[in-house]
């Protein structure tokens, strides 16, 4: 009977600590989430106050969080001089883009593809024979449809390192979150007020990137 006694209490403890854990954890996410936007909003503010200035004066103040260097981020996109159609063909060889039909599949890939620059920068990190068939770039354009250009994925995928985006997966999950961001000022600033090891995880980095495009 003591013996039963003593097992409830330990697992009434052992209870207690889990839930502890758990909501300690999710109050961590919660004020994570919380400054992420913070410091979101606080670059928009920050932008659009450089907008308004003269264009000498380029750093501008955030409210509480310091300033945002904009001396070298002017221009609001990323503008991108990659044919889709040329990047793909590219990819696929000299054989493997010159029938009607391989040219008809390019063209469907390319549907969405505001240029080839995110395509160009996910393949990179896929390497040669992971983005060098068909189906293979086909994943990926379809991934890209709806990004401004690479700067957005080259970021992201840079912020979480070689092995962190080198795989079909990840550089679609990477691509789709990106959806939305003009280029890749407001991650990489607010990565930088994070820091390295606050913003170097697939769900670290990919929180800041959706919270950038207004995707939560």
């Amino acid at each position: 009977m003591f013996t039963r006694k003593i097992g409830l209490v330990l697992m009434m403890l052992a209870l207690s600590a889990t839930t502890a854990h758990a909501e300690g954890t999710t109050t961590a996410a919660f004020m994570r989430a919380v400054k992420v936007q913070t410091l979101v909003s606080d670059f928009l503010l920050a932008r659009e106050a450089a907008r308004q200035t003269p264009r000498s004066a380029v750093i501008a103040a955030a409210p509480g969080a310091g300033t945002f260097d904009f001396r070298d981020r002017r221009d609001e996109c990323d503008d991108d001089d990659l044919s889709c159609v040329d990047v793909v063909c590219d990819l696929l060889g000299t054989f493997g883009c010159d029938s009607q039909s391989e040219i008809s599949a390019v063209l469907g890939a390319c549907r969405g593809n505001d240029g080839g620059g995110c395509i160009s920068s996910l393949c990179d990190r896929l390497g040669t024979f992971g983005c060098d068939s068909l189906s293979e770039v086909q994943a990926v354009a379809a991934s890209c449809a709806n990004n401004r250009g690479g700067a957005c994925v080259t970021s992201v995928c840079n912020h979480l390192g070689t092995f962190g985006c080198d795989s079909q997966d990840e550089v679609t999950r990477v691509a789709q979150a990106c959806r939305g961001n003009r280029n890749a000022d407001c991650v990489d600033a607010v990565c930088q007020r994070l820091g390295t090891f606050g913003c170097d995880s697939e769900s670290e980095v990919l929180q800041v990137v959706r919270e950038c495009a207004g995707n939560r």
